[in-house]
């Protein structure tokens, strides 16, 4: 069979073999598949859960990725924003933290999602230093 590009349309695509038209459809905002599988966080997204909850100020407020990064800086935990969109799409799927669609402002809505932390749940696991099992008991 030879190897053939398929033409992607909005939420489509066209088969380059068979010409089929095939509807993708795609889960959306439950963060990192394979994190849902964990026993216990990864130090780096510990780390970052710990910023964001020291700070009374960061656990009240929707926050952007890029004021979680800059926050992040300005702690001294160093990472790019790749890595930090991973590490936020972990915390996510843990269910330590929810995000909204849309940031919205008197003058304009853009399509940025924003994210808040559960003070409740991010307390519990930094208690048990990662340890996600501690959920359990607030289920």
């Amino acid at each position: 069979m030879s190897s053939k590009s398929a033409i992607i349309n909005d939420r489509h695509i066209i088969c380059p073999h068979c010409k089929n038209d095939v509807t993708v459809l795609r889960p959306h905002g439950g963060g990192a598949q394979y994190a849902k599988k964990w026993d216990k966080l990864p130090q780096r997204a510990l780390d970052v859960l710990q910023i964001w909850h020291e700070n009374p100020v960061y656990r009240r407020y929707w926050l952007t990725k890029d004021t979680i990064l800059a926050i992040c800086k300005q702690e001294k935990l160093f990472m790019k924003f790749a890595s930090l969109n991973a590490r936020v799409s972990e915390l996510l799927a843990c269910g330590l933290i929810e995000s909204s669609k849309h940031e919205r402002t008197d003058h304009q809505t853009t399509k940025k999602p924003l994210y808040k932390i559960d003070t409740k749940k991010a307390k519990l696991v930094l208690l048990a230093k990662g340890n996600l099992g501690v959920l359990e008991i607030i289920k």
